[in-house]
């Protein structure tokens, strides 16, 4: 098939000299291979919209996941200071985290993910974070 195509291009070509619409959309021969310009720049197009759709949910996983881990921290330590309060003989919360560890807790929640706790005593036990959005 290609060879009768070929063979018809060379004949109009002869038969009209100096014409470039001979070569306009002409098959590629056996020996040629490649990409032509317009298919390398659809295909650069098509990956770039990926790559934005893929940056754009992305972005804010990291800060959604510490969010997530100083909430699961506060609501440890808001269970924790519970059994501390239904512990003591006079009812009372714990003054700080340390009172807490190890008996209610394993360690010490890091700073840098649950920022300072306060204990609110006056009879409810609410325990809150110093971090923004950080609460229960």
């Amino acid at each position: 098939m290609d060879d009768l195509f070929n063979r018809v291009a060379r004949r109009r070509s002869r038969a009209q000299p100096g014409s470039t619409a001979a070569g306009v959309g002409r098959r590629r021969r056996r020996g040629q291979q490649g990409f032509t310009l317009i298919e390398l720049l659809v295909v650069i197009a098509v990956l770039a919209v990926l790559a934005g759709i893929v940056i754009f949910n992305v972005a804010g996983v990291n800060q959604r996941g510490s969010l997530a881990a100083c909430q699961t921290d506060l609501k440890s330590v808001q269970t924790a200071s519970d059994a501390y309060y239904n512990d003591q003989s006079p009812h009372a919360y714990p003054g700080s985290l340390d009172a807490l560890v190890p008996a209610y807790l394993h360690t010490k929640p890091p700073a840098t993910e649950i920022g300072t706790v306060s204990f609110n005593t006056d009879g409810h036990g609410t325990v809150t974070s110093s971090v923004a959005g950080c609460t229960l």
